[in-house]
């Protein structure tokens, strides 16, 4: 089995965080980019 690993920009609203979300529940390890520090912080906790 290999480690799938996803890049997903706009990971803190949206599209793009819905989309790592689902990501996640696939055990994808992300890597989430977005512009608001503040909210992919609070997304980092979810």
């Amino acid at each position: 089995m290999s480690i799938k690993t996803a890049l997903v920009t706009g990971g803190a609203s949206g599209l793009g965080y819905e989309f790592a979300l689902l990501l996640a529940q696939d055990s994808h390890n992300l890597i989430l980019i977005d512009i608001d520090p503040d909210k992919l912080n609070e997304t980092k906790t979810n």
